[in-house]
């Protein structure tokens, strides 16, 4: 879903060329819902994972009070990074949250710090794995599309 709107927009220039001049800002409908369908499809296949991920094992003793304070806190951070115009990502506030949260109320003893751990590291190294699959892609289609 994330990705929606860039690939709106790759999908326009194509259809339009780069000096097209298009930029009709709609998504299509078909764009829509392929995407969609796609987060449809991760939530049925990981979706149970994440959740119990985040819900259960990063800090096990979550109630119905902790959960209203961690879903508060991820909407007023990603309130705020919006007006501020800062990409965030909702599953990172609400790990911080849990993490956090989980960290003052316990003092740090119901936290697993491993697994935050390596979170954190899948966050940073999120980053050059997509860079690298970005240019692999790149070097790939480039001369296919120049012909």
């Amino acid at each position: 879903a994330n990705s929606t709107g860039p690939f709106s927009a790759i999908w326009e220039t194509y259809q339009t060329g780069i000096g097209g001049g298009g930029s009709s800002g709609d998504t299509p409908v078909w764009v829509m819902a392929t995407a969609g369908f796609a987060v449809a499809i991760g939530v049925i296949t990981f979706g149970g994972r994440v959740i119990n991920t985040i819900g259960k094992e990063i800090s096990p003793n979550i109630d119905f009070h902790r959960g209203w304070c961690i879903e508060f806190s991820t909407t007023i951070t990603v309130v705020i990074a919006t007006i501020l115009k800062y990409p965030v990502s909702t599953t990172h506030c609400k790990v911080g949250a849990v993490v956090f949260l989980g960290a003052y109320v316990s003092r740090g003893k119901e936290v697993d710090w491993k697994l935050f751990g390596k979170i954190i590291l899948t966050w940073v190294l999120t980053l050059p794995m997509a860079m690298v699959i970005a240019m692999l892609g790149f070097v790939i289609v480039r001369p296919i599309i120049k012909g």
